[in-house]
């Protein structure tokens, strides 16, 4: 369950930044880094040399233009200062669920860091005191009752925190009327995930889960204040970001093929606020047994 919670925060991640192809199916849908190149291009605009990057796929070496992206990915990843020991581009093209949680996790991490260190405006992230300290004057401005004294306090349980703060940056953004009281656990996961949505419709680029507000875990709501507070103070503050993302997405041309749909779906759990959808879970692409060796080998010698 702890590893589903996991796995649908880097999803919705992901899938919050507006990457295309939209990701479905964590691993697989990662094996050719095309996803992740446009990740590293919205957290520090400019770093991927998209002239290195293999956009389609040739028949005879697709195999092989797949895994030196991938080595590129894991290269980039040590520019911007990751822990990748043991981490090599053969593992994100066999779709190691491990380690490519592991390049994903930094990368959610670093995005986080560059949205707080836009927000402080003095090269440094703004710590969780100065976050604290806006929740509760957007609130008491726009005349809510409620506040918070810390990112665990028992008040955010049921939803309504986040409700108020929305309707404080989004005046009449939240219908009421289907806000509920909190009363048991169903209705404050309810509120909850209302929140999200809303918080997603405005444009705020919130990744966090129902769960994690209910939960009451630190720092994934840190980053739901975090994306509501660049939402408020710099509201154009993604669209140089967004521009560049897109020109990216355009380049990379992914044609994905119509197959006809197996037995093997599953149904999309990301709590989106798009409502649920069934997908194919993709499979890996084949590779050659001969091949992956040496590229191991030549991937640790590159290091």
């Amino acid at each position: 369950m702890l590893a589903q919670i996991f796995y649908c925060s880097y999803r919705n991640w992901m899938n919050s930044m507006g990457v295309a192809p939209h990701v479905n199916w964590l691993y697989s849908d990662l094996t050719d880094a095309l996803v992740i190149f446009q990740l590293y291009d919205i957290i520090k605009p400019g770093i991927v040399n998209w002239k290195k990057v293999h956009r389609q796929f040739s028949k005879l070496r697709k195999f092989m233009e797949r895994l030196e992206n991938c080595n590129y990915a894991v290269e980039l990843g040590r520019q911007l200062g990751f822990s990748l020991v043991g981490i090599a581009g053969a593992d994100i093209n066999e779709g190691n669920a491990t380690l490519t949680l592991a390049l994903i996790w930094q990368l959610m991490r670093a995005y986080t860091l560059s949205v707080l260190t836009r927000l402080a405006n003095t090269g440094n992230p703004i710590i969780e005191k100065e976050i604290v300290s806006w929740v509760n004057n957007k609130l008491q401005q726009a005349g809510k009752t409620s506040s918070i004294r810390s990112f665990q306090d028992e008040v955010l349980a049921d939803g309504k925190v986040v409700i108020d703060l929305i309707d404080a940056i989004k005046p009449g953004a939240i219908n009421y009327d289907l806000v509920l009281s909190g009363a048991t656990d169903e209705e404050k996961h309810a509120n909850a995930k209302y929140a999200i949505s809303i918080a997603r419709r405005c444009g705020a680029r919130v990744y966090a889960l129902p769960e994690d507000i209910t939960e009451r875990k630190p720092k994934m709501i840190m980053t739901v204040f975090a994306c509501l507070m660049a939402l408020d103070y710099i509201p154009s503050m993604d669209a140089p970001v967004v521009a560049n993302a897109v020109s990216s997405r355009e380049a990379v041309e992914v044609t994905t093929a119509v197959e006809d749909p197996s037995e093997d779906t599953f149904e999309d759990l990301d709590d989106s606020g798009l409502g649920p959808q069934i997908v194919d879970k993709p499979a890996l692409p084949p590779k050659p047994t001969n091949l992956t060796l040496s590229s191991r080998q030549n991937s640790t010698n590159e290091e």
